[in-house]
């Protein structure tokens, strides 16, 4: 099984939108009619990884190409141009809040329904291939949020009990932006000192 938390494309994916749509907008902002069809591309991308890819020194080109990486490009750029209000952000949001928890526990989880999908995964089906993923992805979302309602945020509010000086400088905390809603920063002026701004 390949060690999925050592792939950096995603942290570039991301990092790559958020820089076009702040540096960019207006080019951002024109994809906003291709939002649909991006989507269903990055959708395709993905489901293409089911058939037989040609390799290269005995070694798949899925995992020499940036496949994932574009994949998750164009899915993401096609989301963030949805409502707000879709199932799509609620789903999105609802995952981002366990995603620490996701992110530690998803290797051992991937493989250990690996064993129990890999019959659909070498069928050459494509729609057991997504039945396969998309159950297994299922499987380590769940059990990232398990671990985080279990262990990881019990665990902060102890912290935030013994510590509290630690608990006032992390705010907004992880679990304080979630247990009770979006924290509010507040901008702070510059200082004015002899006539110079700092």
């Amino acid at each position: 099984m390949p060690a999925t938390h050592l792939w950096l494309d995603g942290l570039l994916v991301g990092a790559g939108v958020r820089a076009i749509s702040e540096f960019n907008p207006g080019m951002f902002a024109r994809l906003h009619p291709w939002r649909w069809p991006l989507i269903i591309a990055g959708v395709a991308v993905i489901a293409s990884l089911a058939a037989p890819w040609p390799s290269l020194n005995n070694v798949s080109l899925y995992r020499i190409l940036p496949v994932r990486a574009v994949a998750s490009t164009l899915i993401l750029i096609g989301m963030l141009h949805l409502s707000m209000t879709t199932w799509l952000h609620s789903a999105a949001a609802w995952t981002g809040r366990y995603s620490y928890s996701i992110y530690l526990s998803h290797v051992t989880i991937l493989g250990i329904m690996y064993k129990f999908v890999s019959p659909l995964l070498e069928t050459g089906n494509v729609l057991h291939w997504l039945a396969a993923v998309g159950v297994a992805t299922v499987a380590a979302i769940l059990s990232g949020a398990l671990m985080s309602q279990a262990i990881e945020w019990p665990v902060i509010k102890i912290r935030d009990r013994i510590f509290p000086s630690r608990a006032q400088e992390s705010l907004p905390s992880a679990l304080s932006g979630f247990a009770n809603g979006p924290v509010e920063t507040k901008r702070v002026a510059p200082v004015e000192k002899r006539g110079q701004v700092l």
